[in-house]
Parts: structure tokens; sequence; C-alpha cells
């Protein structure tokens, strides 16, 4: 076998296993929302991180009117607390972070990615948040 095509296996071998861990990743996040959804448990609102603050609010500029205004949302995470809600579409991993009392998934709904992580969250949301910034890497390096 020549080393072009062996580099093209292994190529293949790599985009095959991050196929397979990737959808291992959604499976898990949604099992996870599912879990949290039913419950309807309420948890403390862990921040935003300041990346994901500056392009959550760069997007807000850009798209003035489209979600809640972040500082508003922020107010009401730090008031209500969040809670875990299973979009139209969970199979799909669509899976969000809203104000404890909030329904409206298309304005109030901050990403997984972009919350903090601190010692006293509950460990199924600290994994939701992890998984959730794995498959944004895995999305950004297909891009």
């Amino acid at each position: 076998m020549s080393s072009p095509e062996m580099l093209n296996r292994s190529a293949d071998a790599v985009v095959e296993l991050g196929e397979k861990e990737k959808n291992q990743r959604r499976k898990r996040m949604i099992e996870l929302g599912r879990e949290l959804d039913s419950q309807g448990e309420f948890f403390s609102f862990p921040g935003i991180s300041p990346d994901g603050y500056a392009k959550i609010k760069a997007t807000e500029e850009e798209y003035p009117d489209f979600t809640t205004p972040v500082d508003d949302l922020i107010e009401r995470f730090k008031r209500e607390g969040m809670r875990i809600v299973l979009g139209a579409h969970p199979e799909g991993g669509n899976v969000h972070v809203l104000p404890a009392l909030s329904d409206d998934i298309e304005h109030d709904s901050v990403p997984f990615r972009h919350l903090q992580i601190n010692s006293d969250m509950d460990n199924r949301v600290e994994e939701l948040i992890m998984l959730n910034k794995k498959e944004n890497e895995y999305y950004n390096k297909k891009a």
C-alpha cells in the first residue's frame, strides 16, 4: 500500500472515530436533557464566561431585538435560577438553559458552552456544559 493510501485510510479512521464520539456525546446530552427537563429542577446560575459574554453581546449588537438582552437575562438568571429544557427536536441535541421561570427558548436561551463551571454546581449540569463545549469544538474544527 502506498503512503498516500495509508494516509487516506488513517484520515478516514479519524473521521469515523470523531463521528462516533460526536454521536455518543449527543446521545448523552439528550439523556441528561431529558432527565433534567422531566424533573423540572431549578439550579443556581453559575455565571457566563467573559468570552461567552463578549460573543453574546456582539451577536446582540449585530441583531438587536432578536433575543432578550444578555444583561437582562443575567439579572433574571441571578434572581430566578436556571432550568434545563428540551427543544422541539431533542434527538438532535436540542437542549437549552433558560431562566427558571421562562418558557421562551427562542429569546431567553443561553448556550451551555458560555456558562461557567463552579465547584458547587450539579454534576449533571456540569457534564452538559462540558459536552456542549466539546460538541462546539467538533463543529468549529469541521468548519
